[in-house]
């Protein structure tokens, strides 16, 4: 099935230090369909009513799968590039090179549309969310042995 432009609702996070705020903040006010929020003090909240996110393969990759958020991944710095290729190989997120934005883009949102139940899955492979609890339980272990 053919995505429509139309048919999507877009939620854009971007923070007023962007430089490219004004631009994107207009963009999206002048859009029925698209909802620019500047910042988010609730990011599990509002990955959790997603479908699909698009951003930088950072620290928010881990949040994405955490909540089982499909992704496309686009690197925008070298130090990133490693960890796109590799979380790509988990089947959980779609690698994007900025220079293919234009002839991939679209391809790839359709693949994960077609497949999220498998992009979903993927991603709660590789975060479950309790990383906290075991790095208590095992300070605790260390204290309690001592």
């Amino acid at each position: 099935a053919e995505i429509k432009d139309e048919e999507l609702n877009v939620t854009v996070l971007l923070g007023e230090k962007s430089p490219h705020y004004k631009i994107i903040h207009e963009f999206c006010f002048n859009r029925a369909n698209f909802n620019h929020i500047p910042f988010s003090d609730g990011m599990a909240d509002l990955m959790s009513t997603q479908r699909i996110a698009i951003g930088a393969p950072g620290s928010t990759t881990w949040e994405r799968a955490c909540v089982g958020l499909p992704s496309i991944l686009i690197p925008i710095a070298d130090n990133q590039k490693v960890i796109a290729k590799n979380i790509s190989q988990t089947g959980a997120v779609c690698l994007l090179n900025i220079s293919d934005i234009e002839e991939s883009f679209h391809d790839l949102l359709s693949l994960i549309f077609k497949n999220w139940d498998s992009f979903h899955q993927a991603n709660l492979r590789l975060c479950d969310g309790k990383g906290l609890a075991r790095v208590c339980q095992h300070l605790i272990n260390m204290l309690e042995k001592d």
